[in-house]
């Protein structure tokens, strides 16, 4: 019987410090992004992060991909126990189509002990970015101008504007 009491303890012991071992934990809410935008336009949409474990930890989120139209704020942040975050994801497509990345929300903890480890979620998102319908700016997308040529346009809008005011003022003087 004393024979198995060292192997048993040993069992006890090693399991202890299995399960012992402490993890970092974060909760991300929506569980995915769905996103509607026109082609040059911004969009936002809200992640609420939480941490609800039992200590202190760095939160860092970023996107997988096109960070080229993808701006998160804020990046990085401290969270207390039980305390949550909101965090802004702004969308702003160069081009019509259709996008997939994810957001990824990784938890540190502030304390660095040798057993605690860190966690992370990747929050998927869909960008469908469809043609801007404005008239407008479709027809002044479309034109073969040059920066030279935007200024000169520029420069004739602002003669022709002056020139309005000075007839005025001087059929009023008269």
């Amino acid at each position: 019987m004393k024979k198995l009491l060292l192997p048993i303890f040993s069992l006890i012991f090693a399991a202890y410090s299995i399960f012992s071992a402490q993890a970092v934990g974060l909760f991300v809410s929506p569980k995915e992004l769905k996103v509607s935008v026109e082609a040059g336009e911004t969009a936002v949409q809200k992640l609420n992060v939480k941490n609800p474990s039992g200590e202190v930890a760095i939160f860092e989120v970023y996107p997988d991909d096109l960070e080229k139209f993808i701006k998160l704020s804020p990046t990085s942040f401290i969270l207390e126990f039980g305390e949550s975050r909101e965090v802004a994801v702004q969308i702003t497509p160069k081009e019509e189509g259709l996008f997939k990345t994810n957001i990824s929300v990784v938890a540190s903890p502030v304390a660095k002990s040798s057993f605690n480890t860190g966690s992370g979620v990747k929050i998927p998102l869909e960008i469908t970015a469809t043609k801007n319908t404005s008239w407008f700016l479709a027809a002044i997308a479309n034109l073969p101008l040059s920066s030279r040529g935007v200024l000169a346009i520029a420069l004739l809008l602002l003669i022709v504007g002056v020139g309005y005011f000075a007839v005025k003022l001087y059929s009023k003087l008269r």
